[in-house]
C-alpha cells in the first residue's frame, strides 16, 4: 500500500480522489514505521509542489524550515493518510480551505488542516452511518432467517397477509408456535371476572 500511495500521491486532486476515499488510504504513521525516508521524501515533494503552484512569497525558503513544517503536517492527526496530505495540499494550493491572502504561514497551514479535518469528520460520520445501516440490515436478515428456521416465519407472514378461505378449507389454518405463545400470553393478561350471582350462592 505504501508503494502505491507514494507512486500516485502527486496525481491526487479533487477530480481523482474524494475525502471519503482518502480515509481508506495509507496511514502516515504506519508508512513512517515501514519506510520513513521514502514517506518523508514524498510529503516534502507534495509540499514543494504546493508552494510552486501557489507562486507567492512564503517563509519556507530554508530547507530545514520546510522539513520542520512537513514534520508538523505529518504529526497533525494520527488518523491521516498520505492521500489525506496530498488532497489537503492540493486544496490548499487552490485556496479552497482557508484564504492565505498571498501570505501563507504555519498558522495558515494549521487552519487549513483543521478545515480539512472538519470535512473529514463529515466523511467519518457518513462512513459510520453507512456501517450502522448495513449492520441493522444484516441483523434484520439474521432475525428473519432464524424465525423461519424455528417455524415462526410462515406464521408471521400469514398474520401480515391474513388467511384465505381456500387455506382454511384446506386445513392450513393451524396455529404456529409463535401464535400459540401469543394467545397464551393474551389469556394470562385477560382480567379475571368474579361471578357474584352463581347457583352456589345459598344465602
Amino acid at each position: 500500500m505504501l508503494h502505491s500511495a507514494c507512486k500516485n500521491a502527486t496525481a491526487i486532486n479533487e477530480r481523482t480522489l474524494t475525502i471519503h476515499q482518502a480515509w481508506f488510504g495509507c496511514n502516515v504513521r504506519s508508512a513512517i514505521r515501514q519506510d520513513e525516508e521514502t514517506t518523508v521524501m514524498v510529503v516534502q515533494l507534495l509540499f514543494a509542489r504546493m508552494l510552486r503552484r501557489m507562486n507567492v512569497d512564503h517563509p519556507w525558503t530554508m530547507e530545514q524550515d520546510a522539513r520542520d513544517e512537513v514534520d508538523e503536517m505529518m504529526n497533525f492527526d494520527f488518523t491521516w493518510t498520505i492521500e489525506d496530505l496530498a488532497l489537503c495540499m492540493d486544496m490548499m494550493a487552490k485556496n479552497q480551505l482557508k484564504p492565505h491572502y498571498n501570505r501563507p504561514s504555519t498558522g495558515w497551514i494549521r487552519e487549513c488542516q483543521q478545515a480539512y479535518n472538519e470535512r473529514k469528520f463529515e466523511a467519518r460520520e457518513e462512513i459510520a452511518q453507512r456501517a450502522k445501516s448495513r449492520a441493522a440490515a444484516d441483523a434484520a436478515e439474521r432475525a428473519y432467517n432464524a424465525s423461519k428456521h424455528l417455524g415462526w416465519g410462515d406464521g408471521m407472514e400469514r398474520q401480515e397477509k391474513g388467511r384465505t378461505m381456500a387455506e382454511f378449507l384446506a386445513g392450513k389454518n393451524k396455529l404456529t408456535f409463535a401464535e400459540r405463545e401469543e394467545m397464551a400470553q393474551r389469556d394470562k393478561n385477560r382480567p379475571k371476572t368474579t361471578d357474584h350471582g352463581g347457583a352456589g350462592s345459598g344465602e
